[in-house]
């Protein structure tokens, strides 16, 4: 029997272009291999569900109230948007794995840290990204930007702030593997642990759910995620799986 997945695409369309197609792409892929759950907006409902069928996808849709949705496209304000849609998908992925026990919950888009991971406070283990948002000029190049200097300085001073939003922070924390672009991205949500290390290696965790456990009766009770990474974990009780640049990220040993 094939292990269930749930996966979360903000951005979603199989017929769309750039993170829409790619917020599909990944539910896609996932479906040789897993049962899959995908949590999207009601965009492209029509599309999303004549694709799903022949992959033995299951959609769920998810919208914003009315008021909110109408407020924010009139007066500005998506993020407000997606931060409330966040909130709402927290509940339909912690009533979903009530029932169906997933393996594994996948954030994909958007591709940003700005739009948080609720739901990785639900589901254990979880996968967020790839995220991007934090790129910057590299020190010395900034004269380069004519007057464009002083625009980069505000949306890198932004960034700064963004990654103190309490939702952001709680899903930093709370993911158990993050996926990010590329090495400035891991330079942005923390200092390296190894600044020289530029290889892709192999790598799998495993996290059990009984610490004291060994043995080959334990092995329902273990979860692993084999990921090809760049860099070194980090590792604290709470949350022991903490990646850098991350290319590939697979469900295994489940």
């Amino acid at each position: 029997m094939k292990s269930r997945i749930l996966m979360i695409a903000y951005a979603c369309d199989p017929r769309g272009s750039g993170e829409h197609w790619l917020g599909w792409g990944w539910a896609e892929q996932a479906a040789r291999r897993f049962e899959v759950d995908l949590i999207t907006t009601p965009k492209a409902r029509a599309a999303v569900e004549e694709s799903s069928r022949p992959l033995g996808i299951t959609p769920h849709f998810v919208e914003v109230t009315p008021w909110l949705r109408k407020l924010t496209e009139t007066l500005g304000g998506s993020w407000l948007r997606k931060l409330s849609w966040q909130r709402r998908v927290l509940a339909l992925a912690t009533a979903l794995h009530r029932e169906k026990k997933f393996s594994l919950v996948h954030q994909t888009t958007f591709h940003t840290f700005r739009t948080p991971f609720r739901a990785a406070q639900a589901i254990v283990p979880s996968v967020w990204g790839p995220i991007a948002g934090g790129e910057r000029v590299p020190p010395g190049f900034g004269r380069y930007l004519g007057e464009a200097r002083f625009a980069e300085f505000v949306r890198h001073l932004l960034n700064r702030i963004w990654l103190h939003v309490p939702a952001v922070k709680r899903s930093l924390r709370q993911a158990s593997v993050l996926l990010v672009s590329n090495h400035t991205h891991s330079i942005f949500f923390r200092p390296p642990a190894d600044p020289k290390a530029g290889s892709c290696r192999p790598t799998r965790f495993v996290r059990r759910t009984n610490s004291d456990c060994s043995g080959p009766s334990c092995a329902g009770q273990r979860r692993s995620i084999e990921a090809s990474l760049c860099g070194k974990l980090r590792r604290n009780p709470r949350h022991p799986y903490r990646v850098g640049s991350v290319a590939l990220v697979r469900p295994g040993g489940l």
